[in-house]
């Protein structure tokens, strides 16, 4: 909530096979300004949209993006990232 989306200030990640992730953009909580890549969806919205359209099971929550616009989801179950 802090930030409302944006951009990480470092966007490079490495998971637990050393794989390096990289963040484009945090999906905003509230309406915010035009993202940088161009998109504006919330992350309810896309959270809705994934499911309604059968992209995402149903607990995990998209929060960022991936320079190819796919999602980084939270489990609200098991808090894990995917």
């Amino acid at each position: 909530m802090k930030w409302n989306g944006g951009r990480p200030q470092r966007p490079l990640f490495r998971n637990v096979d050393f794989d390096e992730i990289e963040v484009s953009e945090f999906l905003p909580r509230m309406v915010a300004p035009r993202s940088p890549n161009g998109s504006n969806l919330l992350m309810e919205e896309a959270a809705t949209d994934g499911w309604r359209n059968n992209r995402l099971p149903r607990n995990p929550v998209p929060f960022a993006i991936d320079w190819g616009d796919n999602y980084f989801c939270v489990d609200v179950d098991t808090r894990k990232i995917y």
